[in-house]
């Protein structure tokens, strides 16, 4: 049967508030023998799509009498029960839909098309402008206006389906979990599929794709009158009957999808199919099967590991993941796998059970290490005789690169199935009932764990004090049956902070080995090489885990407190010579020993690529933990008075070839920057020349700063060939380098908050085994940089002799050798200084001036800076007359030696 839908279309009167102007619309009608619709006028603005009304007016379109037939399609493709067209912004087409009371739905996705349902006396049922799903009062005929809200015209291809009626459903699907998934066909974009759904209200219903499908299609649970009966209530599986059955499944394509399609419908509660399974002894593998779930046979309430997430009867959920739950009620639980395994494994084990455990060491220094085999899925359980409140040590061999993996999952359990641990596994307190258990589980089959008793060490030999300068220590062997050792430290015979070190004998990665201190030490465990600990009063212990292979490591401790032996002093000049360091083995140890006032700040480096890793004891705040990167060179440090810069070789590297020279430089007193760095003039960029090398590695100056101030500053190569030094700029109280860049880049240095004091010290340092000569150029890249302005205080002499040529001295700041100077008297030609010299602080600078013809008296001393600064020193500066000069009196007479005549002038 071919049926025909013809539209009517009806353009819309242009309004106020849309005056375009109007144009003639065009529109398509799909129809067997098709009509002219008629044509009018319609406003089309321009630009974007007007936003659709909410409720469109329909007032417009003709009586429902001259509205196309558009007949109700079936489930399955649509066929010829539908119609298309075309509609610009506000024109309209109009059919007549008859169906029963119930969900009519009007499928299109084109967003550019309102569609609007109405009763016989114009009352809208429902509006939208995409998918529309409306719940029809009662069966009748009902009106679908459609209305353009685009500037182009929109196409569209609609079908009117009633969700209400079963007519044309296919059979029930099947919701066990042993069922095969329900499988179908899109042959067209518009088909819908209907299928009864068998299961009574309040079921709980899992609907999703089947084997990883990809297919694009929706999918929805209706009851009797088609709208929507299966509820979320806030669990995460499923959804839940609603109301009165029959329940119909619904199909639909989605994105003009057509194609094959699969959908699993799987009913959780009370499910069918689903292979039950009581619990399993530990050691033992777990359920396997091609169903997704299992019944759960829970003979004692309590704890138990589930290898999937645990539904209850009705299909709420119990536990959201696989691990450890905790049943409340004996009875029958769901184990539910998601996705779509092909085969699933789960566990289901009671935590409270010692079936399957297998009794376990906890000497692991003397016994042979804990093995066995993983069964698929499975734990195993070890069962420890441990006390309640011992404290255990729990790790796996140390791996080599060449060693397979072992599993390294593991937890402790007391006799209720509860984690028996009160801190971590490497430091593990039992609580709770005895029997403990330790369970072992991983990605791999087989695995290898020691337990040891801190809390009752046997089998550690002592482990003697060295000192720095001495590395006698003691060994650690072990072999496949032992890779655990440990020392015992004496509780009379150690300090209040010792490093702690160790070291493969024969091989290069450190990282094969890990050392544990315990005892109060706050640090605890490191695989680095060297661990520092602050030891609490009583016995230390010490263990070292290796390999399950043969191996041997070294081990050594020492003092690192102000009574540490071997810790020689250091100067702490800037620049001074470095002291020379060597390193014998991977497990020697250097210290000096850094005095001073808790006001002091320092500053120790050692030079690029050495190979050594630092650390500081004694400094507050800064504990000088060895573990990880320890102190990275340039190491900062001050609040104390007495220190210790304790240096190691670095893990990982050869050791050192030669001495290293390890420089500490007192940075910052109390009174101000240190006195060998001497105070520069900055206001505008200055030069630092110098040769810096292996016994002296630096220079220094000060350099006045202010808030803000930047400068830039370019270590210039001076054609050696060599690295250039390296210019750090530190702030009191900062150990940042203000400064950066490198190499012959340069160097952006700034000043971000208020220094202290009003200085930032400058400290040019070498990075080669040579003498190196260097130029470092500053260029002010503010107004002025620093505080200090150009003062003049005083001349010296403050007189000379007319004919001569006189060294004057003057005194004040910023004087610098760029200066102009001169001296200037009103009627008499200025006398040019020539600026032969300054102070690096700016403070004095040197000039000599030519007094020939010059005229006796007072005269000014004029200094004026590069900048146009100038500044006048009043009357400093006299010349004065000399035995040749002939002098007459004021009144012009000569004078003949006698008294009383009148004053003298010079000629």
């Amino acid at each position: 049967m071919t049926v025909l839908a013809t539209a009517l279309i009806v353009p819309v009167e242009a309004s106020a508030a849309d005056p375009s102007a109007p144009t003639t619309p065009t529109a398509t009608v799909s129809a067997a023998d098709p009509k002219t619709a008629p044509t009018g006028t319609a406003s089309t603005p321009t630009g974007s799509p007007a936003t659709p009304p909410q409720t469109p007016g329909v007032q417009a379109a003709a009586d429902a009498a001259d509205c196309a037939v558009l007949p109700l399609a079936p489930y399955g493709p649509a066929g010829d029960a539908h119609a298309t067209g075309s509609l610009t912004y506000r024109q309209t087409a109009c059919y007549r839909v008859t169906a029963p009371a119930g969900v009519l739905v009007v499928a299109n996705d084109d967003t550019a098309v309102q569609k609007t349902v109405t009763t016989a006396d114009d009352q809208v049922v429902c509006a939208k402008s995409a998918y529309v799903s409306c719940a029809l009062p009662a069966a009748g005929t009902y009106t679908l206006v459609l209305e353009g809200n685009a500037t182009y015209a929109a196409a569209y291809d609609i079908a009117a389906r009633s969700y209400a009626t079963t007519d044309g459903c296919l059979p029930a699907v099947a919701t066990g979990f042993d069922q095969p998934p329900t499988t179908g066909r899109f042959a067209t974009e518009d088909q819908v599929d209907c299928r009864r759904l068998d299961a009574p209200p309040g079921a709980r219903i899992l609907v999703d794709t089947a084997d990883n499908d990809t297919t694009t299609g929706g999918y929805r649970i209706v009851g009797p009158t088609g709208a929507d009966a299966c509820a979320s209530d806030g669990y995460p599986y499923g959804c839940v009957l609603q109301g009165a059955g029959p329940y119909r499944m619904i199909s639909s394509s989605t994105y003009h999808y057509v194609g094959p399609y699969a959908l699993r419908i799987r009913r959780l509660s009370d499910p069918v199919g689903c292979p039950e399974i009581g619990p399993q002894a530990f050691g033992t593998g777990a359920s396997q099967s091609a169903v997704p779930c299992r019944v759960l046979q829970v003979p004692a309430p309590g704890p138990y590991r589930v290898g999937a997430p645990v539904l209850r009867v009705d299909g709420s959920t119990l536990c959201p993941a696989a691990g450890i739950c905790v049943f409340d009620a004996v009875g029958r639980y769901t184990a539910f796998v998601e996705g779509h395994p092909k085969s699933t494994t789960v566990a289901f084990v009671d935590m409270k059970s010692t079936a399957g455990c297998v009794p376990a060491s906890d000497q692991g220094a003397v016994d042979p290490v804990n093995r066995g085999s993983l069964a698929p899925g499975a734990q195993a359980c070890l069962q420890l005789p441990s006390p309640t409140g011992a404290t255990l040590l729990v790790a796996k061999p140390v791996l080599k690169l060449v060693d397979a993996a072992l599993a390294d999952s593991f937890e402790v359990l007391n006799a209720d199935g509860a984690a028996a641990c009160d801190g971590p596994l490497t430091n593990c307190r039992l609580t709770g009932p005895a029997p403990y258990r330790l369970l072992v589980s991983g990605t791999v089959a087989p695995y290898a764990v020691s337990v040891f008793r801190l809390d009752q060490p046997v089998g550690c030999p002592e482990l003697g004090q060295d000192g720095f300068g001495t590395d006698i220590g003691a060994s650690a062997r072990f072999d496949a049956s032992h890779p655990l050792r440990c020392f015992t430290v004496p509780a009379n015979a150690h300090a209040a902070e010792e490093l702690f070190q160790f070291a493969e004998v024969q091989g290069s990665t450190l990282d094969r080995g890990v050392l544990s201190v315990v005892g109060g030490c706050t640090t605890g465990e490191t695989r680095s090489g060297a661990v520092s600990c602050k030891l609490a009063a009583g016995t230390a212990t010490v263990i070292v885990r290796g390999p399950a292979s043969d191996a041997e490591f070294h081990v050594v401790r020492r003092d690192v407190t102000a009574a540490a032996a071997g810790c020689v002093p250091t100067g702490t000049m800037v620049g001074g010579k470095p002291t020379a360091l060597t390193f014998g083995s991977a497990t020697a140890a250097a210290c000096v020993r850094v005095t001073g006032a808790s006001t002091d700040e320092f500053r120790a480096a050692v030079p690029s690529g050495s190979g050594v890793t630092a650390a500081v004891f004694g400094a507050p705040g800064a504990p000088g933990s060895m573990t990880g990167s320890g102190c990275a060179f340039p190491c900062a440090f001050g609040g104390a008075s007495d220190y210790r810069v304790v240096t190691v070789p670095t893990v990982g590297t050869a050791l050192p070839a030669g001495p290293v020279r390890l420089s500490v430089w007192r940075t910052a007193t109390a009174a101000g920057p240190p006195p060998e760095c001497q105070k520069i003039v900055s206001q505008h960029g200055f030069t630092l020349t110098g040769t810096v090398g292996p016994d002296h590695p630096a220079d220094c100056v000060v350099v006045p700063v202010k808030a803000q101030d930047s400068f830039d500053l370019t270590s210039v190569d001076t054609g050696t060939g060599q690295s250039r030094p390296w210019p750090t700029l530190l702030l009191r109280g900062d150990a940042k380098n203000a400064c950066t860049g490198s190499g012959d880049q340069i160097f952006r240095c700034r000043i971000d908050g208020t220094p202290a004091q009003g200085y930032a010290l400058l400290i040019v340092e070498g990075t080669n085994d040579a003498a190196v000569p260097y130029r470092v150029e500053a260029v002010c890249r503010v107004t002025q940089c620093g505080s200090d302005v150009l003062k003049l205080t005083a001349v010296s002499p403050n007189t000379a002799p007319r004919n001569s040529t006189a060294t004057l001295t003057l005194t004040g700041t910023v004087l610098q050798r760029t200066d102009t100077v001169r001296l200037t008297r009103t009627g008499q030609a200025d006398l040019p200084v020539t600026v032969t010299g300054a102070a690096l602080d700016g403070t004095s600078s040197t000039g000599t001036v030519n007094l020939t013809g010059a005229a006796f008296g007072s005269w000014n001393v004029v200094v004026k800076s590069a900048d146009g600064t100038e500044r006048v020193l009043a009357d400093a500066f006299t010349v004065v007359a000399t035995s040749h000069d002939r002098l007459t009196p004021q009144d012009g007479s000569k004078w003949d030696g006698t008294k009383g005549r009148t004053p003298i002038k010079p000629a």
